[in-house]
């Protein structure tokens, strides 16, 4: 038996680095360098699993001491951009970099632990034209496809990104009304006025796709299938809108975000990587024995947003039985809490009075806000 454990554990090396070279840590840094745009920098912190921290090995949230940072881009002129804390849903440095010249080199520099880090020069390559998003459904999905010429200072090697928007409607229609001087479910001539019933919705997954075209022949990329979702989704109900962005890269910076992407749960994210090695372009200026995690780039970043209607709309009704079918002397407690009325069972019997004649179900099942959306228009949704 001892030999067939040792067997099943030989392979198993425990994952221990030296992290206690840097007082806090190793210190994390995620961004680009947006020229003619808001450049995002966020701070982290990798700590060894001998530190007591409750994250072992994987970068913690920000600080406060990593807040007080002081984050900026500098230009190969001398010109200094200045960052500040944004208020975002993540913590993350904001800097303005809309008017920064596009012809020169660039580079962040941050200030904390009582040093300086600092990364590579790097200069920001035209983005390429994308020419073209379609849509392609198949019996379940429907596949955004994006065609993009490489453009004059292409290098075969593009990054690509995308924000979604869309109007859709919460699950449920309001048919009942609860009178609550007897506790009992009405169905009135008039079905209840439902406003939050139509909503928009925004999204971005913050993943950076890196992608090599140098062998295909051409300078970019054909009906590349960049992502799907499922045709029953609510982003078909009535109008969808996606902005994909692309940004031209060097061949080192591919083979980091495709490093990236395969060390990492997927999400193309350095805050959340297995443990291991991946290599970056920053440094400890004030002392070169600090270790530091990132890898920064400068890039001008196209864009270009399609609309979808509801054509490839698969409709799919709620489960009925996700509700709460519930005896009448649970009423006041559900109504209190946000829940109504939404369907009536299909199985009920008249003949016992303590049946769960109707499937009650939380705010989010028939308010659009409550389910994430917003009631706000977005600007551009009337460009098509």
């Amino acid at each position: 038996m001892a030999a067939l454990l040792f067997c099943a554990t030989a392979c198993i090396y425990p994952f221990d680095p030296d992290l206690g070279e840097a007082p806090k840590g190793i210190l994390v840094v995620e961004g680009d360098i947006l020229v003619g745009g808001t450049t995002l920098v966020r701070l982290g912190t990798m700590e060894s699993i001998h530190s007591g921290s409750r994250h072992s090995d994987l970068p913690s949230g920000m600080t406060a001491e990593q807040a007080a940072a002081h984050v900026w881009v500098e230009d190969s002129d001398g010109g200094i951009y200045e960052g500040h804390l944004a208020e975002t849903s993540q913590p993350v440095f904001a800097i303005d970099t809309e008017k920064a010249p596009a012809d020169k080199e660039f580079r962040v520099c941050i200030e904390i632990y009582d040093a300086l880090y600092s990364s590579d020069w790097s200069q920001a390559l035209q983005g390429p034209e994308i020419k073209d998003i379609v849509f392609t459904p198949n019996d379940r999905s429907v596949y955004v496809c994006v065609s993009l010429d490489g453009g004059p200072e292409a290098t075969g090697y593009v990054a690509l990104s995308y924000d979604e928007t869309w109007e859709f409607h919460a699950e449920y229609t309001l048919e009942y009304v609860v009178d609550t001087a007897s506790w009992t479910v009405v169905i009135p001539m008039n079905p209840p006025r439902q406003e939050n019933y139509w909503c928009w919705r925004s999204s971005d997954n913050h993943i950076t796709y890196p992608l090599d075209f140098t062998g295909m022949g051409s300078n970019g990329v054909t009906a590349y299938p960049l992502f799907s979702f499922y045709r029953s989704d609510n982003r078909n109900h009535k109008k969808y809108c996606v902005n994909v962005k692309a940004r031209t890269i060097s061949k080192k910076t591919y083979q980091y975000l495709s490093h990236l992407d395969e060390t990492s749960d997927g999400s193309g994210d350095l805050f959340t990587p297995n443990p291991g090695e991946l290599p970056g372009n920053l440094r400890c200026e004030t002392d070169p024995e600090r270790r530091v995690l990132g890898y920064i780039t400068a890039s001008r970043v196209t864009s270009k947003r399609a609309f979808l209607d509801s054509r490839y709309h698969i409709l799919v009704r709620p489960e009925i039985g996700a509700l709460s079918f519930i005896t009448q002397d649970l009423y006041p407690n559900y109504y209190y809490a946000g829940f109504l009325p939404l369907a009536e069972n299909p199985n009920h019997s008249t003949e016992d009075d303590l049946e769960r004649l109707y499937g009650w179900g939380p705010m989010r099942c028939y308010d659009c806000v409550a389910a994430g959306g917003t009631k706000e228009e977005p600007d551009f949704w009337k460009e098509q």
